[in-house]
């Protein structure tokens, strides 16, 4: 197995100078200001996070997929490409075998020491990590920049910018919408203003009780949710046997004024979580919520 990758990475390595040496026709700056230069459009290309792969097919290049990650199942299509593994594994033989011209990573969901692995194979890397929700669609136009499917791109940035900026709601619209938004259901995780989540809470006119904590992500206690006492309670939940054991949690506190108004929403886990084009979907949920809550 260590002769087969050791082949296997010469070749690539080889691949690789070959087309460094035709010069770079294609520069992008990636989320972390790292310039991406190729020769020519990539064709075979590797997705490390389920959003990127969703980016991809978004802007018309799912076909250059040859690899993805576990959890990347949207479109249908995805699923049918093959998997490499996850954040916490990842099959390096597998992808080296697969000859990439390009890999598309989340800057802050692969480990690092994988980052560094894929940096001494010579293999382009381009780092996702949009800081704000008009960040998807300058990822949606770089990505496609570097597949060489910048119209396909460009129109699906358009399209994704037109349909969010119609949800947006004036900060703090109305009364009511403190709000308290859980991401996980034990232990108990919220987002602070900054995290893509929390930008989507007041994107819908909603106060965040924990928005001015400093980290974006963070663990919270019932005590403290409690002493807050939120008007609304939004629960990211992968479906609805998830969300009823998250509400039943909260019913136990009478006391607290969202369960005495029995306003506990949910919201789309899959749909929130994803700096990706469907994120769009997730807000408008949100946003429904929280005009729900107002009437």
């Amino acid at each position: 197995m260590r002769r087969a990758l050791w082949r296997a990475t010469w070749t690539l390595c080889l691949w690789t100078v070959a087309l460094q040496g035709a010069g770079a026709a294609i520069q992008v700056t990636d989320d972390t200001g790292r310039v991406v230069a190729l020769p020519r459009p990539a064709e075979r290309v590797v997705s490390l996070a389920p959003h990127i792969t969703e980016l991809v097919f978004a802007v018309g290049a799912g076909d250059r997929l040859v690899g993805t990650v576990r959890f990347a199942d949207h479109p249908p299509a995805a699923r049918e490409i093959p998997r490499l593994g996850d954040a916490f594994m990842l099959n390096f033989e597998a992808l080296v075998a697969l000859q990439p011209d390009l890999v598309l990573l989340w800057h802050s969901g692969t480990p690092l020491r994988f980052q560094a692995r894929l940096e001494a194979l010579g293999v382009a890397l381009y780092r996702s990590e949009p800081s704000d929700l008009r960040g998807i669609a300058d990822a949606m136009r770089s990505v496609s920049q570097l597949l060489g499917t910048q119209l396909h791109g460009e129109a699906a940035a358009a399209e994704f910018l037109q349909r969010l900026e119609a949800l947006r709601q004036p900060e703090d619209a109305g009364d009511g919408v403190d709000v308290f938004i859980q991401i996980s259901a034990q232990p108990r995780y919220t987002v602070n203003n900054r995290h893509l989540i929390g930008q989507a809470l007041r994107w819908c006119g909603g106060r965040n009780v924990f928005g001015n904590t400093k980290n974006s992500v963070f663990p919270v206690s019932a005590a403290a949710v409690v002493a807050l006492d939120p008007g609304v309670i939004v629960l990211m939940a992968a479906g609805e046997l998830e969300f009823n054991r998250m509400r039943a949690d909260w019913t136990r506190f009478e006391g607290l004024r969202a369960v005495r108004t029995q306003r506990l929403y949910p919201a789309s886990a899959d749909l929130l979580s994803r700096p990706a084009p469907r994120i769009v979907e997730g807000i408008a949920e949100l946003c429904d919520r929280l005009e729900q809550a107002r009437r």
